[in-house]
C-alpha cells in the first residue's frame, strides 16, 4: 500500500491482520537501521507462531537460514512491514528481495509506505506477484465520508459531505480532521486551516529544504508543467522533481488526461499558500509576474490575466485580454468568459486604450451600448498599433453598432473586422462578426445576404464549440429563411434550434427567433393553431420586447393572424396604432392594412435591392392574374394563376390563396387544369363542396370535443399530446378518434383530416 501520510494505510493493514485467519500474520514496524532487520523479522515471525527459531547462524547467512525455516511450514506466512519509507539503507531491501525470491509464495509481505521501495516492482508486476493499493484506492467515497461525519454526530451530514469530499478528495486524515472541526463549530462551515498542523508535521516537515522551497513557489498556480515549474523556481530539473514528488506521495499528483501536468492537493496547496504568504511575502509579486509572463508567452490568456490581476497592474491585465483576443470570451456566456469577467470586476476606469476597450466589451456583455460607445470614443484618442488591438477594436466596434441596431454602420464595421480577422484564426471573433453582419442584413431586408452570413456564422460557431452563439445564429437563420419563403428549411432550422435549446437552455432564455420562425411558417401554410401557439411563446420572452426587429416581426404576425381568422376589427385596431417596424416590413404591414380595408400610401412599393420573398412573388402573380381577368385577358390570367400555384406548391405557401378574391378562387375550383395543380391546397379553397360530389356521406354531426380532437389531429399531434393539451385521458382521446372515423366514413386518421378539409370542418 503506497499512499501519502494520513491515507489510512496502517489502520487498514491492522484491521486486515486482525481479521485474517488463513495464515500466521507477523507485524513489524520498520525503522532506519539495517543491522537488525533480519533479527527483527525473525522475532516478529516467532511471536506470530510461524515456526521460526533463532539458530545462532553466522552473520551473512541469516537470510538463507530464515528462508529455509519459512519453507518448512505447510501454509503461507504473512509478514506486515509498516512504514517502509523510514528505511534509508539499501541493504534492508536487498535482504527483503532475496528473502522473497527464495521463499516463493510461502512468504507473503504486506508493506505500507509513503514512497515506493527500491525493490524490483516491475518484475513482480510482470510475474503476477504484486498487488498494489494506492491513494485513489484508499480515498473515501461520498457515502463513506457521509457515514464518517454521521459517526461524529454532525447534523445534516449529507450536505456537509459534499463540501468535505470536494476539499479533501477522500483523503482519510483530512476527512477525520474536517469532521472534528465541524463538530467543534456550527456543523455547517469548515474553518480554514483545520489540517495545517497535520500537514506541517507529517508532510511538509519530512521534506528536504529544496523541495519545500520548490513546492512553496509552485503553489501559486493551479496546475504546473515542468517548463512553468522551472520558470518559477529557477530549477532546470523541475521535470525530475515533479515526477519524484508524484511518485513519492507528497500530495503532488498528475492531472488525469493531461500528460506532463501536475497539481497539488487542495488542502496541501492551501497550507502552502499560507506558508508562502508568511515566509516569503516579498517574493509573491515577482512569482505572480513570472507566472503571468509564462502563461502569456504560451497563449494561456485566462491564467495570465488572473495572475496579473493579483499584482494590481490593470493596464497589463487589459493588454493580455486585448492581445490575447479575449474580448470574444467577454461577449459570450461561457465558462471562460465568466471567469474572465470575475477577474476584471475590480478593474478601475483608467485612461488606457486597452482598459477602455475591455470596459467597452464588458459593457456590451451587459447590453449597455451607450457605455460601450463612450469607452470606444476614449480608445480612439490614442489607439495602439499592434494587430491584436486592431482586431479586438474592430470586433467590439461591430458589436457596438449591432447593439444600437445601426444597419449601415454595422455592415461597414463588420467588413473592416473581417479584413482584420483574415490574418487571425480566431473562430469565436469571426462567428461574432458574422452573426452581427447577418442580423444587420436581416434588419435591412437583404434576406439572401442575411442567410449566407448567418449560415457561415453557424458553421464557424459550431467549429469552435460556441454553443450559445451557434444556437442564436441558428434561430436567426431560421427566421431569415422563413421570411424569404424557404419554409421547409426555416422549419427544419427552427426545429434544430429548439432541440438544442431544450438540452441546456431554460425556457425563458431560449431565442425568440425560433418561435417567430415557427409562427411565420405556420401562417404561410395556414396552420393557425400552431401559429398562435408559437406566437404566444415568443411574446412571453423579454428578448422579443427588447429587440426592435423581433418586436416588429411579432407585431406583424399578430396582425396577420387576426386577419386570417377573420377578425378584421381586431386587425384594424392593431394597425391604427402600430409599433415602429423595421423598414423592410412596411410593405408587409401596408399590404395587411389594405387587406382589411385601411388605406395605406405606398402599399405596393418595393424597396430596391431588398429580397422579394416567394410569398410576395406568389401574391404578385395572383394580383396580376386578377388584373388580367378584369381586363378580359382570360388566357393571361389563367397562366398567372398556374404559375402562382406551381411556385407555391414546393413550400406549401397557402396564405396568398386564402385571401384571393372569390372570383379567382372560383376559377381555380372550376377550371380542370388549374384544379389539378391545386390539389395540395385546402380543398375548401380550390374545389366545390357540393355534398353530392362527396365520396362518402356524413351520417352524424361531430360533437364540439370531437372537432377539437380533429383539429389537433390535423396538426400531427400524437394521442398523448392531444390528451395533455385537452386535459383528457388517452383512452378518451382514442374513443373520440374512433367516433370521428365512424362519422366521417374513413378508416385512418390521415383520411379523416383530408375528409375534414373537404367538408370545411377544420
Amino acid at each position: 500500500m503506497s499512499a501519502p501520510a494520513g491515507s489510512g494505510k496502517t489502520v487498514l493493514a491492522a484491521a486486515w491482520a486482525r481479521s485474517h485467519r488463513q495464515a500466521q500474520v507477523a507485524w513489524l514496524s520498520l525503522a532506519d537501521r539495517d543491522d537488525t532487520f533480519i533479527p527483527d523479522v525473525r522475532c516478529a515471525l516467532t511471536e506470530a507462531g510461524a515456526g521460526v527459531a533463532d539458530t545462532g547462524c553466522p552473520t551473512g547467512a541469516e537470510v538463507d537460514v530464515l528462508a529455509e525455516q519459512l519453507l518448512l511450514p505447510d501454509g503461507p506466512v504473512v509478514l506486515v512491514l509498516d512504514g517502509a519509507e523510514r528505511v534509508q539503507q539499501p541493504l534492508v531491501f536487498e535482504q527483503l528481495g532475496r528473502l522473497l525470491d527464495t521463499t516463493g509464495d510461502r512468504l507473503r509481505v504486506l508493506m505500507t509506505t509513503r514512497v515506493d521501495p527500491p525493490l524490483p516492482l516491475h518484475r513482480y508486476r510482470l510475474e503476477g506477484r504484486l498487488a498494489e493499493l494506492r491513494s485513489d484506492d484508499l480515498a473515501l467515497t461520498g457515502p463513506e465520508v457521509e457515514a464518517l461525519l454521521g459517526l461524529h454526530d454532525i447534523t445534516q451530514p449529507e450536505a456537509a459531505a459534499r463540501d468535505v469530499l470536494d476539499l479533501t478528495e477522500g483523503w482519510a486524515a483530512g476527512v477525520r480532521l474536517a469532521a472534528l472541526a465541524l463538530r467543534a463549530g456550527d456543523h455547517r462551515t469548515l474553518p480554514t486551516g483545520f489540517s495545517t498542523d497535520y500537514l506541517a508535521a507529517e508532510v511538509f516537515g519530512d521534506l528536504a529544504a529544496d523541495d519545500r522551497d520548490f513546492l512553496l513557489r509552485i503553489s501559486l498556480v493551479d496546475d504546473v508543467i515542468p517548463e512553468l515549474g522551472a520558470a518559477l523556481t529557477d530549477r532546470p530539473d523541475a521535470d525530475e522533481v515533479l515526477r519524484r514528488m508524484a511518485i513519492g506521495n507528497t500530495f503532488v499528483r498528475p492531472v488525469p488526461g493531461r500528460a506532463g501536468h501536475y497539481r497539488i492537493h487542495p488542502l496541501f496547496r492551501e497550507f502552502l499558500r499560507t506558508k508562502l504568504d508568511r515566509t516569503l511575502p516579498a517574493a509573491i509579486g515577482n512569482l505572480q509576474r513570472q507566472a503571468a509572463d509564462w502563461y502569456g508567452a504560451n497563449g494561456r490568456m485566462l491564467p495570465a490575466v488572473r495572475h496579473t490581476a493579483e499584482t494590481g497592474n490593470w493596464e497589463r491585465v487589459a493588454g493580455f485580454v486585448v492581445n490575447g483576443l479575449g474580448v470574444g470570451d467577454l461577449l459570450l456566456p461561457t465558462r471562460v468568459g465568466s471567469e474572465l469577467a470575475g477577474c476584471l470586476s475590480a478593474m478601475p476606469d483608467l485612461d488606457s486604450a486597452d482598459v477602455q476597450l475591455v470596459r467597452a466589451a464588458i459593457a456590451l456583455a451587459d447590453h449597455d451600448v451607450a457605455a460601450a460607445a463612450g469607452c470606444l470614443a476614449r480608445c480612439a484618442e490614442d489607439p495602439p498599433v499592434n494587430s491584436g488591438w486592431r482586431v479586438s477594436a474592430a470586433v467590439v466596434t461591430t458589436l457596438m453598432h449591432h447593439g444600437s441596431s445601426s444597419i449601415d454602420q454595422t455592415l461597414l464595421a463588420a467588413r473592416g473586422a473581417r479584413e482584420e480577422l483574415a490574418a487571425h484564426g480566431n473562430d469565436v471573433l469571426k462567428a461574432l462578426v458574422l452573426s452581427a453582419e447577418g442580423t444587420a442584413y436581416l434588419r435591412g431586408g437583404y434576406l439572401d445576404l442575411a442567410c449566407a452570413a448567418l449560415a457561415d456564422a453557424v458553421r464557424t460557431a459550431a467549429a469552435d464549440g460556441c454553443e450559445d452563439l451557434r444556437l442564436r445564429c441558428l434561430a436567426t437563420l431560421a427566421l431569415a429563411e422563413a421570411c424569404r419563403g424557404h419554409l421547409s428549411r426555416g422549419q427544419a432550422l427552427a426545429d434544430t434550434a429548439e432541440r438544442l435549446a431544450g438540452e441546456s437552455v431554460a425556457a425563458a432564455e431560449r431565442p425568440a427567433a425560433t418561435h417567430l420562425a415557427h409562427s411565420w411558417v405556420a401562417l404561410e401554410r395556414q396552420d393557425l393553431a400552431q401559429a398562435q401557439h408559437s406566437l404566444d411563446r415568443a411574446r412571453r420572452l423579454r428578448e422579443t420586447q427588447d429587440d426592435s426587429l423581433l418586436s416588429a416581426v411579432c407585431w406583424l404576425l399578430r396582425v396577420r393572424l387576426l386577419r386570417d381568422r377573420g377578425d378584421w376589427v381586431g386587425a384594424r385596431c392593431a394597425l391604427r396604432n402600430p409599433e415602429p417596424p423595421d423598414s423592410w416590413l412596411r410593405g408587409y404591414i401596408d399590404a395587411e392594412a389594405v387587406g382589411v380595408g385601411l388605406d395605406r400610401a405606398g402599399a405596393n412599393d418595393v424597396i430596391h435591392g431588398r429580397t422579394t420573398t416567394a410569398s410576395q412573388r406568389v401574391q404578385e402573380l395572383l394580383d396580376h392574374a386578377q388584373a388580367e381577368w378584369l381586363g378580359g385577358n382570360v388566357r393571361s390570367g389563367r397562366s398567372g394563376v398556374a404559375k402562382a400555384l406551381l411556385l407555391a406548391r414546393g413550400e406549401r405557401i397557402r396564405r396568398p390563396f386564402t385571401h384571393t378574391p372569390e372570383r379567382l378562387q372560383a376559377v381555380i375550383r372550376n377550371d380542370a387544369g388549374l384544379r389539378s395543380l391545386a390539389g395540395w391546397l385546402r380543398p375548401a379553397q380550390t374545389t366545390d363542396t357540393d355534398p353530392a360530389d362527396d365520396p362518402a356521406a356524413v351520417f352524424e354531426e361531430l360533437s364540439e370535443r370531437e372537432l377539437d380532437v380533429l383539429r389537433l389531429l390535423s396538426t400531427l399531434r400524437t394521442t398523448h399530446e392531444i390528451s395533455a393539451e385537452l386535459f383528457i385521458s388517452v383512452n378518451t382521446v382514442k374513443t373520440h378518434v374512433r367516433n370521428i372515423l365512424r362519422k366521417l366514413s374513413v378508416s385512418s386518421r390521415n383520411d379523416a383530416v383530408r375528409r375534414a378539409w373537404d367538408l370545411n370542418l377544420i
